[in-house]
């Protein structure tokens, strides 16, 4: 498995830009052959309950702190790869500092995109490198290709009707 320098090693900051070009295309290569694979998604929500912020919040001021995660899996893996990322999602829940998790996983199966926002960056380094979480992901290594966290920054919000 190869694991791709991100928060887990350093303080990297990119834009939202190329994940989501990333995805598009992506998606328009492989969308039609995947729709007839998958019918659903699968996009559990956690909140931390005492988090001054209660939901997933999209802005440009650089609050919260957002990190998005893009593993690669083959597709008989990934639903077994999204439940231990769910199961260590929900430890996250319970750190200080969590504001909420997204997990979406590809119609292809071979994707699986965690979107988690955080308080501030020294809080979510220190629930990465909690030993509690460490310790469960032996087993998750042999489900995935490979991983690529990274921060990122918000760079346009734009709604319906703007």
């Amino acid at each position: 498995m190869q694991v791709v320098e991100g928060c887990h090693g350093s303080s990297i900051t990119l834009h939202c830009r190329s994940v989501v070009q990333q995805l598009r295309a992506s998606w328009n290569k492989e969308r039609p052959a995947a729709l007839d694979r998958f019918g659903r998604s699968y996009c559990p929500q956690f909140r931390h309950q005492s988090s001054e912020v209660s939901m997933t919040h999209i802005r440009t001021d650089n609050q919260p702190v957002t990190q998005i995660t893009i593993v690669d899996s083959e597709p008989d893996k990934q639903s077994e790869a999204l439940s231990v990322m769910a199961e260590r999602a929900r430890f996250m829940a319970h750190q200080p500092g969590f504001i909420s998790i997204s997990l979406h996983r590809s119609l292809d199966g071979r994707r699986i995109v965690n979107y988690v926002q955080w308080q501030n960056r020294d809080l979510l380094r220190s629930a990465h490198q909690a030993p509690e979480f460490r310790r469960e992901w032996g087993h998750f290594d042999q489900l995935t290709d490979e991983i690529d966290p990274n921060l990122y920054e918000v760079t346009e919000v734009i709604e319906s009707g703007q």
